[in-house]
């Protein structure tokens, strides 16, 4: 499988801004210079209309957002190594590291809540 998405890990830069490492690799292979870094999202403070008017984003809100965004090839990966482990089982097979994958599966889930 190709995954066409900028490669991880992704951290959060500025408070609610998220980023690759510099010099990382797009998902195109091509390189950021070694003092940048590719800039995946920004959660800033919008805004959206509610029945009792305009209400905005708070602060905290938006940087739980960007943790989130952040641990996305985390959980990417946690994810796909736990289904095939689902599969293994399903299918009568041993997995051997299955303690190693759930640990990696809620260390993404610690790292996603920020």
């Amino acid at each position: 499988m190709s995954e066409k998405f900028t490669p991880g890990p992704w951290e959060v830069c500025n408070g609610a801004d998220v980023f690759t490492q510099t010099g990382a690799i797009n998902g195109r292979g091509v390189a950021a210079s070694t003092n940048d870094g590719w800039m995946i999202a920004t959660c800033p403070n919008a805004s959206t209309n509610t029945d009792d008017g305009e209400c905005e984003l708070e602060y905290s809100e938006q940087t739980a957002n960007a943790h989130l965004i952040a641990a996305a090839p985390d959980g990417y990966w946690s994810n796909d190594e736990l289904l095939d482990a689902i599969k293994k089982l399903i299918a009568g097979m041993p997995v051997r590291d299955l303690d190693e994958r759930i640990l990696r599966a809620e260390k993404y889930q610690e790292r996603a809540r920020g």
